[in-house]
């Protein structure tokens, strides 16, 4: 979700692009996406815009007669400036505004529509979108202080909760973290005052920061490349890559749609914070030192030679994780029966991932076994996601099923399924890293499908 700096960017390069310039015409493709009825997109056109501004995480084009536009950009909305007359080609195309020598695009690039279009009269309208969050740029320590311990919440909620800091989410909440050297789990009621004044002072450097250098760049060129994982980032978006000031794996926390990326060693004096879904699923298996982590990859890694997976009992009879249907075949009984005979000669490594997959036991997720789809019988299959896993027996480092298995992957990629393979022993011995690859794939495939 575009944050503080890019909203400030997309200000900055939208100031001398519109300002004092018409909007001519505002065109609509997806009914999503238009939330307000009064006034009429008709009463908007012809006026001039007045002014640019950010609220909150939101860009408002105030306009002449009075007229503000509002637009949340949410997960996947991005804008785009095109020449005059654009066609609102592609299926991500929302809506187009059209101006005095150019058209400002409007896309989204997910199946769940979630950017917003409001059009609302006056400035006094505009309270219904702030949501009362102060300004984390412009806050003194005492303001900033009262915000952060207005409510009991970990740090990490506290920052990215709009009602207390406006603009804060969740890439921009990890950096401050880090530099602040504070565990996004710590509650603010124990704060000390040492530690409040230095996330102040970590929230204004690193938002500052990074909003000179986007409105700088935005200076020069429309920001098209607006994402939440930016090169020179500290921790978001690099997990398991080192920390740029002590150098340890860099750890998350994945819940829902949202992850926390922190550091042990800078952050949490090396503890391993608990993964909700993990952490519960492995209980007194889950690992509480980034050393005993690591000791666990380690053991992994010797147990495991991924161009001789080993075979497990079940997989001696041959059977390919690929089972095409019959000719005609469809989802009748034959099918169901089929489906059922493959579950119950399952190998031991489908049998035991399954305890993690199974009533939704991994991030909510609903899967199914031996699901058919494409004319093939996928081990494991989250329709939500549109993820399959499949795991691997020794046949399939034979040339033969790597041939056949890359051509039904990229059958199933064409249908728009994520496919993720594992071989069988790494099941067994490196569990949690297949299950935090498979929580991974779950947040990022049912966040957008892009």
């Amino acid at each position: 979700m575009p944050e503080l700096p890019d909203v400030a960017a997309y200000v900055a390069a939208l100031e001398p692009r519109v300002v004092g310039k018409r909007l001519l015409r505002i065109r609509i493709r997806s009914p999503f996406l238009l939330r307000s009825i009064d006034p009429p997109l008709k009463e908007a056109e012809g006026a001039a815009v007045r002014a640019v501004r950010r609220l909150g995480k939101r860009v408002v084009l105030e306009l002449s007669n009075n007229i503000n536009i509002v637009i949340h950009l949410m997960i996947a909305g991005r804008l785009h400036w095109k020449a005059a007359g654009a066609t609102l080609a592609g299926r991500t195309a929302l809506a187009a505004f059209d101006f005095e020598g150019g058209t400002l695009l409007l896309t989204e690039a997910s199946t769940k529509k979630r950017a917003s279009l409001h059009l609302v009269r006056g400035a006094e309208s505009l309270a219904d979108f702030d949501r009362g969050g102060i300004e984390p740029l412009e806050a003194g320590l005492p303001e900033f202080t009262r915000a952060l311990t207005r409510e009991n919440h970990t740090v990490k909620r506290a920052l990215t909760d709009p009602r207390l800091f406006s603009g804060i989410g969740n890439a921009y909440s990890d950096e401050i973290l880090h530099r602040a050297r504070l565990s996004p789990a710590k509650w603010t009621s124990r704060l000390t005052s040492e530690e409040t004044e230095r996330l102040w002072s970590a929230t204004r450097e690193t938002l500052g920061t990074w909003t000179r250098r986007f409105v700088e760049a935005a200076g020069r060129s429309f920001p098209e490349k607006v994402t939440a994982f930016r090169e020179g980032m500290a921790v978001h978006g690099r997990y398991g890559k080192p920390c740029p000031d002590c150098g340890g794996p860099v750890q998350r926390i994945v819940y829902a749609e949202n992850e926390s990326n922190y550091c042990p060693s800078c952050q949490t004096g090396g503890k391993l914070l608990a993964d909700r879904a993990l952490s519960q699923l492995l209980r007194g298996d889950w690992p509480k030192t980034l050393e005993e982590l690591e000791e666990r990859k380690a053991a992994g890694r010797e147990s495991i030679d991924p161009l001789t997976p080993t075979l497990s009992p079940s997989r001696g009879r041959g059977r390919a994780h690929f089972h095409p249907l019959p000719a005609g075949e469809g989802r009748g009984e034959g099918t169901t029966a089929r489906a059922r005979d493959l579950r119950q000669r399952s190998s031991d490594a489908e049998r035991y991932l399954w305890r993690y997959l199974r009533d939704r036991r991994l991030g909510g997720a609903k899967f199914r076994r031996q699901f058919p789809v494409s004319g093939y019988y996928l081990d494991f299959y989250c329709a939500d996601a549109r993820l399959a896993i499949e795991l691997d027996g020794g046949q399939h480092a034979e040339e033969s099923h790597r041939a056949r298995d890359a051509d039904r992957t990229a059958e199933l990629y064409r249908q728009g399924i994520e496919v993720l393979r594992f071989w069988d022993n790494e099941v067994f011995g490196n569990r949690d890293g297949v299950l935090r690859t498979i929580l991974a794939a779950i947040a990022v495939r049912s966040s957008s499908t892009l």
